[in-house]
C-alpha cells in the first residue's frame, strides 16, 4: 500500500464512507481519515498483532495515513462468523 499516494485514501477523501454487509445485516459507515501519527501507529499496531510485524511492513510501505473502521461487534450487531466488506 502507498498510503496517502493510494487510490483507496484519495477515494475516502473525497466519500468518507464505506458500506458493510454481513450475512443478512447491512451498515454504511462514516470512515474519516486521518494523518495523525499516533492514531496511524495505533492502527498499524492492530495489523502488526494480527499479520505480524514483517508483513505489515512488507506490504504497507508507506505509513502516513490511515482510516479506523469499527468491526460490527463494536458497533453492537451480531454476526456469523463471515464479513465481507463491499464497496
Amino acid at each position: 500500500m502507498r498510503g496517502s499516494d493510494s487510490d483507496w485514501y484519495k477515494n475516502v477523501l473525497k466519500t468518507p464512507t464505506i458500506h458493510l454487509a454481513v450475512e443478512a445485516a447491512q451498515l454504511n459507515a462514516i470512515v474519516p481519515p486521518t494523518s495523525d501519527a499516533a492514531k496511524v501507529e495505533q492502527v498499524l499496531d492492530k495489523f502488526r498483532a494480527k499479520y505480524g510485524a514483517r508483513g505489515v511492513e512488507a506490504y504497507y510501505r508507506k505509513h502516513d495515513v490511515a482510516v479506523e473502521v469499527r468491526s460490527p461487534g463494536q458497533l453492537g450487531i451480531r454476526v456469523g462468523p463471515q464479513f465481507v466488506v463491499v464497496g
